[in-house]
């Protein structure tokens, strides 16, 4: 079993990178990239045991090891196992190039610094237990989130590289600061780890685009800038429910979703919406949402039916011989998580593309380019799966032209109120990585350049990075390959199945998410 399951482990890997959540309370299992393998070295003499998974997927059990930082290595008494785990090597001295490293991983049984920390807070630690134990598939997850000020308070608008979850998958993420509002030619990102992962933040730089004081900028879902003076509203929008114009009508968080099949998740439904427009004008489509809770349930299902063999499969990400089978599922959980556009013209729908849900968080705002329209009517549909998006907002923008962000590099960042160079250095550095732990919280700082007084600025935040997801002990009992296999090889078996189980929790699992998350006191 474990041989197949290796040879067709992608679909499951795919649902984990984009049933986008982390998970909270009790922890038995760290799994630790190659980059901070200093953090392994402090608990060396506290875990007799050592898992070193390598990219060519073979793995190497240690009894007792040390890791040499100088010279990039791992050195350690054990057992070599191969691949296909059918050929064994015993020595007493490994000496293991980091460089191929896919992850390490510990057993831990007394708590490491950051878990003892979560349990020695009071009030706020009882709320997360109650929460997390009432249902254990809704559990606060972040990834980096990063809060900005609106001109009232800090508001949670970004949330960094959910596809992220291990780090051969370290990535770019553009996340659009729609109500960012900066202060003395100054702007501030909060950046906090809420939850019980590791966050692995390679740069988090600023992109601001100087546009006129009337104009707003999107993002394309490929990277591309353009802005627009002209934004049309809706002048209808239907879904199965009836009219829902005034909740997409304006971002202002009042989001319209739907409730998951009773008996299918992955049940599609169809949202009809309407403009007016002036022929022959260039628009974009924007779309302001954000996941449901759905994919974190599945997100969570999937992790715990990897079990113990979940630091075995994220280790395969980084597998060479894998690469090939990457993309086959790709287009399944992207039509699952994302919404597929499509524009009525010449008397039928034409689909134009799928944009994709991002995380559950943060409401993220993009921008979908459409062909020039020829009549003074346009009518589109955005396809997606029932119970799985919230919208916040629908909007046709009139392109005036692309625009070119300026890139801004933080100045200054703040730990516990105090500057940390360290930590400024670590996010200016392409070498090196700030890596935060629960309760973190960094406050960076980037000075704004000088424009015309009759100019503003949009704002974006571009991160790169990845996070590990800290394996709680509730998901190990519910390990099964067999349920593994049916996700693989039978996914649509899988969400029938699946069905009245999400169901029965569907109704508490927003109180309980957001009810969950962890913060130092």
């Amino acid at each position: 079993m474990r041989k197949i399951l290796f040879n067709l482990f992608f679909f499951p890997i795919f649902l984990v990178i984009n049933f986008t959540s982390c998970n909270l309370y009790t922890v038995e299992k760290k799994i630790y990239p190659p980059q901070l393998a200093s953090q392994v070295a402090k608990i060396g003499d506290k875990s007799p045991f050592l898992k070193v998974h390598m990219k060519d997927g073979g793995l190497y059990i240690l009894k007792s090891w040390k890791i040499d930082e100088e010279n990039k290595t791992i050195k350690g008494r054990g057992i070599y196992y191969s691949i296909d785990r059918n050929s064994t090597e015993e020595k007493d001295l490994f000496i293991i190039d980091l460089e191929s490293v896919a992850l390490l991983e510990t057993n831990v049984l007394k708590r490491s610094g950051a878990v003892t920390a979560m349990t020695l807070v009071t009030g706020a630690s009882v709320a997360l237990t109650v929460y997390c134990l009432a249902n254990p598939k809704a559990c606060f997850g972040s990834c980096p989130t990063f809060y900005v000020w609106d001109g009232d308070s800090l508001r949670l608008q970004a949330e960094g590289f959910t596809s992220s979850v291990a780090p051969a998958l370290e990535a770019d993420d553009i996340d659009a600061l729609y109500h960012a509002k900066s202060y003395n030619d100054e702007l501030t990102l909060e950046v906090r780890n809420e939850a019980l992962e590791t966050h692995v933040i390679r740069y988090a730089d600023l992109l601001v685009v100087p546009k006129g004081k009337n104009s707003r900028v999107y993002v394309t879902p490929n990277g591309k800038f353009f802005e627009s003076d002209r934004i049309l509203s809706l002048t209808s929008a239907k879904a199965s429910e009836g009219d829902i114009l005034p909740l997409i009508l304006k971002p202002d968080g009042k989001e319209r979703f739907s409730l998951a099949d009773e008996k299918y998740l992955g049940e599609r439904e169809d949202i009809e919406i309407e403009f007016l427009v002036k022929p022959g004008k260039n628009y974009g489509l924007v779309i302001g949402r954000r996941l449901t809770l759905l994919s974190t349930f599945l997100f969570y299902q999937v992790l715990a039916y990897m079990g113990n063999d979940a630091g075995y499969w994220l280790a395969q990400i980084g597998n060479y011989k894998n690469q090939g089978k990457f993309d086959r599922f790709k287009k399944a959980v992207e039509k699952f998580n994302g919404i597929e556009i499509l524009v009525h013209r010449d008397g039928e729908w034409k689909s134009i593309g799928i944009i994709d849900g991002e995380g559950p968080l943060a409401t993220n705002f993009n921008i979908v380019l459409l062909d020039k329209v020829d009549s003074d009517t346009l009518r589109v549909k955005l396809r997606m799966t029932k119970g799985a998006i919230r919208l916040d907002y629908v909007a046709l923008a009139e392109i005036s032209k692309e625009v070119e962000p300026i890139v801004i590099k933080p100045y200054s960042v703040l730990y516990d109120k105090k500057e940390s160079p360290e930590s400024l250095s670590s996010l200016l550095d392409s070498e090196k990585v700030l890596v935060t732990f629960p309760g973190d919280v960094y406050k960076l700082k980037y000075r704004l350049p000088k424009i015309e007084k009759d100019k503003d600025f949009e704002f974006f935040l571009k991160a790169r990075g990845y996070y590990l997801e800290w394996i709680r002990k509730e998901w190990l009992e519910e390990e099964n390959p067999l349920l593994l296999a049916e996700v693989i090889f039978s996914p649509e078996q899988a969400l029938r199945r699946l069905a009245p189980k999400f169901k029965s929790v569907e109704a508490e699992m927003e109180k309980q998410f957001w009810g969950s998350k962890y913060a130092r006191p």
